[in-house]
């Protein structure tokens, strides 16, 4: 069927519209001809028709759009067609409406084209308001239409629009601003329009989603020329009354109002300022709503903020007015979270207008603002109200009446428990500020009426901050109390130390932090009243420390918890350490130099001393039975080590020990020896060091014990007795080395009836002891110390001096020991031999040579131990019998009697003997002596030098006629029948220059005197005799005879007179060929008894391999140098002389002799001998040491030159010099029996000096005190800088002594520093300048001695620094360090070796 004529208006609507369809989707594609489309209107338009089907009337309202939107442009021409044509029906239906709507919304091209519709797009758009405003293609066309054909709207079609939006929005406010927005924008809207889209706006700003359109909307609007009328609009709402139904409205007017003049995006343009905005706020607050009050603070937070310095002062009134509206509305609604917020915004409001005023921005009433924030104290910010605090403590006038009560007032309204904890604190702050400022004047007042009551309630605090503050409040008044107002502030403080457990609990936290917090107040006040008018504030502060302390240690419940307040026990002790005492009593504190004259410790018969008011006194006898009570009960270690430690720094304060009574240090010794003997003690204690042991805590507690040792004039001797047996005890632990210090230290304070019972006790378990380097310095100056106490050995049987020897002799090992030690050793080995009885010194000898020959067993190669062992024993040999001085000095008759002498040295062993020789004396003659007597030859010198020389044992066969001699005196064969029986041999060894021997026929007796002087030099010293004899010579003419000569009788004489050239005509070859017994003998070993000076057999044995090749050498050479001498010898004239030789065969000569060493040497006498003898003699044969004294007198503490320049000392130290040695006129001083130590005999280093003298040893003091000042660089220095040790006696008590600032050098090692102290007592202290002699002497800390022993311990301690300084300047070469007979015996020894090379 034909196109046409099936649309054709006579068919069915649903052909039509079918084909239309099919006609329609060929349209998409293809363009077609106007009249075409004409023609297809003008066959269906009738379908337009109200009256048509709907679905038929809607499918060609859908082909009319897709017909205008494909031909778009060839419809143009049928607008007014199609426009009439849809105008002319009217439709009740709404789809009818919106297809009309649509044909139109596609036929203007979405609104933005109103050709020939211009008239009547308006009518229809607000025609179809009604139906359409929620259609989206409506909004938009309408919205286009604004935009783009606004001059086509006349003002009743845009009235009626906005009516139309306005009313017709309901809730679905985005279409309407959608609308409006347009309408604003492109100033299409009315004035006359206003109102509506104000309320409309104020209405969609409370719909959160269109929170932000609206307001860019409303600030879009008063950016117009309808700006001020809005704003006039908006207030009009706001003046208004209010319902909650307009409620909403307002606060969208309140908002809208503030954004738009003091907002962020505000709109400039508006000229309203705040004074005529706010009364509207003002008056909208009356309404109460918590909502609109919400928006108010939140607008004026922003204008304040932004405008605040520069709102006006009527401004600023309407703010308060609002805040005080505000709280009102708070107050009065009930508390819901709005009502929460809108207090918090509120009082954000007044904190801002607070911050204003503080920077004095704020132009209202200060007053009004202040009050507001007074009223609501406990709602306001911490900040806030402390302002306002300051603000009205600041403005408190003193000059008003009854200002104490308005400060009262103030106090008690800020400080009540209700309050903030800052605030509070802050109260007490600025509460100090103001007391500290009007105390003086107000002190009364204030204590009575604002402190008492303020803090009468303290112990029910709960609030631990607030508890502290308090107290370290009550702390600072009580230091600015002056008056008894002290003591009733004080009393405040007692509450809070109760620390009762009740049921076997600890007490609460808060208590515990209230006793803590007082003790702190209670310390601060103590330390800074103790020096100020009023102690006695410091002393009642001390009374409750040892109330609190009694309290403590009452409670058993703290036992098991010790940390609780162990800091607050801490400072208690802290503080008692702190006090120090003179001798009149007076107390200071530690860190301040001068004594108060307000406080003493204790009560004298003197009296205290007397000034303007009466001192206070310290009960110190509380605070140390309260420090016992820690010791006994104290299980926390940081505190009882804290007690331990600096109970010994309080009682090196000795005039605090006169403030003790015996039954206080007597618990106080049996506490401390508890914790010695105890094996629980340290198992109780808490918070112990990680491997803390008994062993330390023994260590500490027997260094508390050493210093009860000074209280020897208090402890009874049980008490003395039970110290020593725990240092006794405390040997076998690991403090051994402390206990024998301090039992050095006892042995010099205490009784002797007190350590006589308990030393031989402790020397035994020494003995029993393995010698050990970490204890060998203390056991060894142990027994040095008490060689010097005579009164503690002086009843030692043998066998406790056997077990001195013993003890001393295990340290005498330098292979094991150090230098030090091991001459430390020999010195005691000999002080003590030279110290015990007479009677038991040869049954020690034995003792002795063994231990040191045991100690030698394993080292045979050391050269030193051979010669320690050597000079020991001489010196054993020396003093076995006698007490001899070591050196030795010639008799005046040596000047007279030994005129024209002859002399002669001879090497015997380790000895060097002289023999002096002088011309004989005859006085008397007689014939009736003896018959028939030969007269032998004239040997001369040659006899005197060669006999001892033939005693020396020689490798070849030939045998001088003196061995014969030496071995029929050995085999004792000297009676005159074996002196027969020989002399048919003997006849031949005396010849005269012609060869017969001579005899005398006739002959005469004569008897003379002649005297000798015999001087042995030995390494321990020195021995010289001077000697006479009286012998009867036959006198004759000698004649030549036969060989019937008979020799018999020349033994009776006491001396040989022989021709010199007796023997060179007679070799001894000769005779000793016809000897051949004697050769048998010589062969023959000999077993020897041991003697003093001989080692066993097997040393014997090793010594002769050793010396096999030297002793043919020194053999050969000693036989060519005694004949060398004996050619060389004076000859005197008379024939009769005794010579050196024979004296020394009478005296010296022994054939069985297996050593070598031990055989007789004579010297030669060349320069070399002589010097090396010389030498000798200036080595002295005792250990000599010097040490420098000097005085640092007041305010001289690091002046040198001062120090150096004082001629005299006080009278402590003078006692001391007294004690060190012996004053000596040095004029008087015998040089080879007094060490001096350089100081001139002359006067030039003064005329006295003190000298310590012993058989062994003497030590001479450089006092600087008794030489002349001469300068800076004087003897002075010139002497004690030569000192390896240096004695100061600190008298300074303004400041301490400086180590080093006397003298400077390379020899000064060690400073001995004396700082004596109260009671006289002294403390001692080394100073090392060497830091490696810390390690050898090993004496560190601080030592406490009593005057009495102070002279004792000082010399000792110098001795032993001395020979540590020597041992270790001399490491390398140990020999000249040990001992000066060791120094002797190496130049003996020196002295053999250069004889047998001469």
């Amino acid at each position: 069927m034909d196109f046409w004529a099936i649309i054709a208006p006579s068919n069915n609507a649903e052909e039509r519209i079918a084909k239309l369809r099919d006609f329609e989707k060929a349209l998409t594609n293809k363009q077609i001809d106007c009249d075409v489309i004409e023609r297809i209107w003008l066959e269906t338009k009738d379908l337009l028709d109200p009256n048509s089907p709907v679905l038929a009337r809607s499918a060609y309202f859908l082909f009319l759009k897709t017909l205008i939107k494909s031909q778009s442009r060839h419809i143009r021409m049928m607008r007014a067609l199609l426009n009439t044509e849809v105008m002319k029906h009217v439709y009740l239906l709404k789809s009818d409406l919106e297809n009309v709507m649509e044909i139109m919304y596609v036929l203007t091209e979405h609104g933005k084209n109103l050709y020939i519709l211009e008239q009547e797009i308006g009518i229809l758009l607000v025609q179809w308001m009604e139906s359409l405003h929620s259609n989206s293609l409506y909004i938009d066309m309408l919205c286009n239409v604004i935009k783009f054909n606004s001059s086509h709207l006349t003002e009743e079609t845009i009235h009626g629009i906005v009516k139309s939006v306005c009313s017709s929005c309901n809730n679905q406010y985005e279409t309407c601003l959608k609308v409006l927005e347009a309408l604003v924008t492109f100033k299409a809207l009315p004035k006359h329009c206003a109102n509506d889209v104000i309320n409309t706006l104020c209405h969609s700003l409370n719909n959160k989603d269109c929170c932000d359109q609206s307001w860019n909307l409303m600030r879009n609007l008063l950016g117009t020329h309808l700006g001020h009328s809005c704003i006039q609009t908006m207030l009009e709402i706001l003046q208004s009354d209010i319902t909650p139904e307009t409620c909403p409205q307002a606060r969208s007017a309140i908002s809208y109002i503030g954004m738009g003049l003091w907002g962020s995006k505000c709109v400039k343009s508006l000229m309203y300022t705040p004074q005529s905005i706010l009364p509207s706020f003002e008056y909208a607050l009356k309404s109460q709503s918590v909502m609109l009050a919400f928006e108010v603070v939140l607008t004026c937070q922003r204008l304040v903020k932004k405008f605040g310095h520069e709102l006006h002062i009527s401004a600023w009134d309407n703010i308060v007015n609002i805040i005080e509206e505000l709280l009102a509305i708070v107050a009065n609604t009930k508390n819901t979270s709005r009502v929460a917020a809108l207090k918090e915004n509120t009082h954000e409001l007044v904190s801002i207008v607070e911050n204003l005023c503080q920077i004095q921005a704020f132009g209202g009433s200060k007053e009004r603002l202040n009050n507001i924030i007074e009223k609501h104290i406990l709602d306001r910010p911490t900040q806030s109200i402390i302002n306002l605090l300051t603000e009205r403590l600041h403005t408190l006038s003193l000059s008003k009446e009854n200002w104490i009560f308005r400060f009262k007032e103030i106090i008690f309204k800020f400080y009540s428990p209700g309050i903030k904890t800052a605030i509070r604190l802050k109260v007490l702050e600025l509460e100090m500020v103001m007391v500290a400022k009007n105390f003086t004047q107000h002190e009364c007042d204030i204590v009575d009426s604002v402190i008492l009551p303020q803090f009468a309630k303290l112990p029910e605090e709960s609030n631990l901050e607030v508890l502290e503050k308090s107290s370290q409040f009550l702390t600072d008044v009580c230091l600015l109390c002056t008056s008894n107002r002290f003591f009733a502030v004080l009393n405040l403080f007692k509450p809070l130390l109760t620390i009762t457990t009740g049921d076997s609990k600890l007490p609460k936290n808060s208590v515990l932090i209230a006793v803590a917090t007082t003790v702190c107040g209670l310390k601060k006040i103590f330390l800074e009243k103790f020096h100020t008018p009023f102690a006695s504030h410091s002393v009642a502060a001390c009374q409750m420390f040892v109330e609190l302390l009694e309290k403590y240690y009452e409670i058993s419940g703290f036992s098991d918890e010790p940390y609780v307040l162990w800091e607050s026990r801490m400072d208690i002790f802290d503080s008692f350490f702190k006090i120090r005492t003179n001798s009149l009593f007076q107390a200071r504190l530690s860190h301040v130099r001068c004594f108060s004259p307000n406080i003493i410790c204790h009560i004298s018969e003197q009296g205290s001393v007397q000034n303007n008011t009466e001192p206070v006194y310290l009960p110190f006898q509380r605070i140390i039975q309260a420090c016992i009570q820690c010791l006994e009960h104290e299980n926390y270690w940081p505190i009882l080590q804290t007690v331990l430690d600096n109970i010994c720094v309080l009682l090196e304060n000795k005039h605090i020990t006169v403030c003790l009574s015996l039954e206080d240090i007597d618990t106080l010794i049996e506490v401390l020896s508890n914790f010695v003997s105890s094996t629980n003690r340290i198992a109780t204690l808490k918070s112990k060091p990680e491997g803390f042991k008994r062993a330390d805590l023994q260590l500490i507690s027997l260094n508390v014990l050493t210093q009860l040792t000074t209280f020897y004039n208090k402890i009874d001797t049980s008490r003395q007795r039970q110290i020593l047996r725990c240092l006794y005890s405390g040997l076998t632990t690991k403090c051994a080395k402390h206990c024998l210090s301090a039992i050095t230290l006892c042995m010099i304070e205490m009784r002797a009836d007190a350590t006589i019972r308990v030393l031989p006790s402790i020397l035994l378990h020494l003995s029993h002891m393995s010698a050990t380097v970490h204890l060998a310095t203390a056991v060894l100056e142990l027994l040095s110390t008490l060689s010097q106490l005579s009164h503690l050995y002086s009843d030692f049987v043998e066998d406790q001096y056997l077990t001195v020897f013993a003890i001393t002799l295990q340290h005498a090992n330098p292979v094991k020991f150090s230098l030090y030690v091991v001459s430390l050793a020999h010195n005691i080995v000999s002080m003590w031999f030279v110290k015990c009885r007479p009677s038991f010194r040869s049954g020690f000898v034995q003792f002795i040579t063994r231990h040191l020959q045991t100690a030698n067993r394993d080292h045979t190669e050391n050269s030193l131990q051979h010669s320690l062992i050597e000079s020991s024993i001489d010196v054993m040999a020396r003093y076995a019998f006698s007490n001899s001085m070591p050196v030795m000095e010639h008799s005046a008759l040596r000047k007279t009697k030994l005129a024209n002498s002859q002399s002669a040295t001879w090497l015997l062993g380790n000895r060097l003997v002289t023999i002096t020789t002088g011309i004989p004396q005859r006085y008397a003659s007689t014939e009736n002596g003896v018959a028939d007597i030969f007269p032998l030859p004239n040997l001369g010198r040659k006899m005197s030098v060669e006999a001892p020389g033939k005693l020396q044992s020689t490798e070849s066969d030939d045998v001088h006629p003196s061995r014969l001699l030496c071995y029929y005196r050995n085999r004792h064969k000297s009676s005159g029948a074996n002196l027969r029986s020989t002399r048919n041999h003997l006849a031949p060894m005396f010849r005269s220059d012609s060869g017969s021997t001579s005899i005398c026929k006739k002959h005469s007796v004569e008897k003379s005197t002649t005297w000798a002087e015999i001087c042995v030099r030995r390494p321990s010293g020195n021995t010289c005799w001077m000697i006479h004899t009286n012998q009867f010579q036959l006198v004759a003419q000698s004649k030549d005879v036969g060989s019937n000569t008979t020799p018999f009788l020349k033994p009776l004489h006491g001396s040989l007179t022989e021709t010199t050239n007796g023997f060179e005509e007679h070799p001894s070859e000769d005779i000793m060929s016809k000897s051949t017994g004697f050769l048998e003998f010589r062969n023959q070993p000999r077993q020897r008894s041991r003697t003093l000076g001989s080692s066993n057999s097997n040393t014997a044995l090793r010594a002769a391999e050793r010396v096999k090749i030297a002793k043919q050498k020194q053999q050969r050479a000693s036989t060519d140098v005694l004949k060398h001498d004996a050619h060389k010898a004076p000859c005197p004239n008379n024939e009769n002389n005794i010579t050196p030789a024979f004296v020394f065969l009478q005296l010296f000569h022994s054939a069985a002799v297996a050593d070598p060493m031990q055989l007789p040497f004579l010297l030669p006498k060349t320069a070399t001998i002589d010097r090396a003898v010389q030498v000798l003699d200036h080595i002295t044969p005792y250990d000599i040491w010097s040490t420098g004294v000097v005085y640092v007198g007041p305010d001289q503490g690091n002046d040198g030159k001062a120090i150096l320049s004082n001629e005299h000392g006080s009278s402590r130290y003078q006692a001391l010099l007294n004690t060190l040695g012996k004053l000596v006129l040095l004029e008087d001083c015998n040089k080879a029996h007094v060490f001096l130590g350089g100081l001139d005999q002359t006067g030039e280093d003064g005329q006295f000096t003190y000298v310590w003298q012993e058989n062994i040893m003497q030590m001479v003091f450089h006092v600087t005190t008794l030489m002349p000042n001469s300068g800076y660089d004087s003897c002075k220095t010139r002497h004690i800088g030569n000192d390896y040790v240096l004695i100061v006696y600190d008298d300074d008590k303004s400041q301490d002594y400086v180590p080093g600032c006397v003298v400077k050098g390379q020899f000064l090692s060690i400073e001995i520093i004396i700082k004596p102290i109260e009671l006289n007592f002294n403390v001692i202290e080394l100073h090392y300048h060497k830091p490696e002699l810390e390690g050898i002497l090993q004496i560190t800390g601080k030592r406490i001695v009593s005057d009495k022993g102070l002279g004792l311990l000082v010399r000792q301690t110098a001795l032993h620094a001395n020979m540590a300084a020597l041992a270790f300047r001399h490491k390398h070469t140990p020999d000249d360090c040990v001992s000066k007979p060791l120094s002797r015996l190496k130049q003996i020894k020196r002295i053999r070796s250069r004889a047998i090379q001469e």
